[in-house]
Formats: C-alpha cells, structure tokens, sequence
C-alpha cells in the first residue's frame, strides 16, 4: 500500500491503512503518538526524566491497543490524528493517576493529609461519596480561582472545604471524578 506523506494523509488514508495493518501507519502513530506525550508532559511543566519517559512509553502502547480495538468506533465527527491525540492523553492521564495511587500506600495518604485536614480524622466528619458529588462543583471552582490544581498541594479550596479535600486524599473514585471535572473545567475556559 502506497501511502501520500504523512502531514497529507486523510481520516480515508488513516482507516484504510491502519485498517489494511500497514506498519508504516502503525510506526507513523507510534511516533506521533510519543511525540505528542512528551509535548502534553512540557506544557504542563513537568521535567522529562527517564519515569515520566518510561510513563510516556507505557501510555504510547495503552494507545496503540486502544486504536486497535476501537478503530470502528471513530465516528469521523473530527480528524483521525484529533481524535488519536485525545486516546493517547486519556491513556496518559489513565497511567500518571495509577502510579499517583499505587505509589501512595495507605500509611502514605494519612501522611500527605495536612494538619488542616486533622479534624477531619473522625468519622463523625466524614463525608460519604454523595456528598462529595454535592460539593465538587464548588470545589473545582475554587481550585480553578486559586489556580492550584495539585491535590497535594491542595491551598485555600482545602481550607474552604477540608472534607472535600480529605475525601479526594481518601477515595480513589472521586478524586478521578475531581480530575476530569477539573479537566473539563479548564478545557472549557
């Protein structure tokens, strides 16, 4: 199969080759896919090391699968290499959250709460996973005000609402709620 230079190929060029398993389209993504990753990892300031190159590579084959397995499911509502970018980041964000978590064991998470946080150690203030929906959106909007996004550096949204920021510490599920709620927050400003 005789493809055009990759910055021509079309959403067509893109289904028919990756379609027919052509390795040159495979390589093509592969590289543009890594690419791309290492460029999301700069613009959001972070250091290119050898773990978050490791974590890049890892998320270039979570993509790769992804494409692979869900190739009939792109619609052609925008550009392949569009709707690509968007798998690779979901798959990037997918690895950086898994390894924040598996990192963190339990002792660790009671020892990044904040001393601020302290009071919230009894049950009695503890709040339960629907309450936390409750109150996400407000506190999305002040991490957004405050602009510290890091719930390890949570600031003035955990002084606000310390037991929205506790249960993020506490609850996996909710804090990838937090993160693409925030996500799309940001996205739509």
């Amino acid at each position: 199969m005789t493809l055009p230079p990759e910055s021509e190929w079309s959403n067509l060029d893109w289904l028919t080759a990756l379609r027919a398993d052509s390795d040159q389209a495979w390589a093509a993504i592969r590289e543009r896919v890594l690419r791309s990753l290492r460029a999301y990892l700069r613009g959001r300031g972070r250091a290119l090391d050898d773990d978050l190159e490791a974590l890049a590579e890892d998320a270039v084959q979570d993509t790769l699968l992804t494409v692979r397995a869900k190739l009939d499911t792109f619609r052609n509502d925008s550009r392949f290499t569009t709707w690509l970018h968007r798998v690779a980041v979901n798959a990037l964000l997918g690895r950086l959250r898994q390894r924040r978590w598996n990192v963190r064991s339990p002792e660790t998470v009671s020892d990044a709460v904040p001393d601020s946080l302290a009071i919230f150690d009894t049950r009695e203030d503890e709040i339960v996973c629907s309450e936390f929906f409750e109150l996400l959106p407000k506190y999305v909007d002040l991490v957004l005000a405050t602009a510290d996004a890091s719930p390890l550096r949570l600031g003035q949204p955990a002084e606000a609402l310390p037991q929205v920021a506790h249960h993020i510490l506490q609850c996996s599920e909710c804090a990838e709620a937090y993160e693409a709620l925030l996500e799309i927050a940001r996205s739509s400003r």
